[in-house]
């Protein structure tokens, strides 16, 4: 029976990478033959990466690359989005200290925007030459509707569309997949910017069509005055 799709969390996550049946730490894998498989065994082995310390001798101190709480992606029918999942091991991957809560996040806004290529059955990875028929603008238009409904936040419209954003940059990045037709248009603005010496620096950033803008807004109960930027007067004991 079809569902909908969504995120789950793995307690404990191990990576694993194929090895031969005498390498250490081998676990065999059986599949059963069924229909669609072949069946066969394999084997796997927990993947080590070089922690931090060495050992006496100087050489590097192997550790097993293990998460807890690993989200995952289902589709509707309960079957790992694998594409979407391997971009979330290699962001987790790279990174030092992962705050768990953070991909879960990003687990939660793939799920968001995988049930929404299924209740319109679009194809992710189907990108047509009229523009407004892509995934992408279609699920940017899906979300300011959210938006205007008052059913979800701006700024988590802006969060989901920069989730999504980032992981077509993914695959387009590593060859994982070629689109047809790009996902959106860039463009290239520039910001002027203050360091800390009060220096004026005009810095590149890259804008997408896509993204969605959360006007900023002041809070007139913050304390402060507007005078070419946030002023907060002394007070008479200063």
């Amino acid at each position: 029976m079809k569902g909908a799709a969504r995120k789950i969390l793995l307690p404990h996550f191990v990576v694993a990478e194929v090895s031969s049946e005498n390498d250490e730490g081998a676990i065999a894998v059986t599949i059963p033959k069924s229909a669609l498989t072949l069946g066969g065994t394999y084997h796997v082995r927990p993947k080590r990466v070089a922690g931090e310390s060495e050992r006496r001798d100087g050489k590097p101190r192997w550790i097993e690359h293990r998460f807890n709480l690993f989200p995952v992606i289902l589709d509707g029918m309960g079957v790992p989005w694998a594409e979407a999942n391997v971009y979330l091991l290699s962001r987790l991957e790279d990174a030092v200290m992962p705050a768990m809560s953070t991909y879960s996040s990003i687990g939660e806004d793939l799920a968001a925007y995988r049930r929404f290529l299924e209740e319109t059955q679009l194809d992710w990875l189907h990108f047509p030459s009229q523009k407004l028929s892509r995934p992408t603008y279609r699920y940017n238009g899906h979300l300011k509707s959210l938006v205007g409904a008052g059913e979800i936040a701006a700024a988590t419209a802006k969060r989901r569309m920069g989730t999504v954003i980032g992981f077509y940059n993914w695959l387009k990045r590593e060859s994982v997949s070629t689109l047809e037709h790009p996902p959106w248009k860039e463009t290239d603005r520039y910001i002027d910017i203050k360091d800390r010496y009060g220096f004026r620096h005009l810095q590149k950033v890259v804008t997408t069509d896509v993204s969605i803008r959360v006007a900023k807004q002041d809070d007139p109960y913050d304390g402060t005055i507007n005078d070419d930027g946030k002023l907060r007067p002394l007070s008479q004991d200063g």
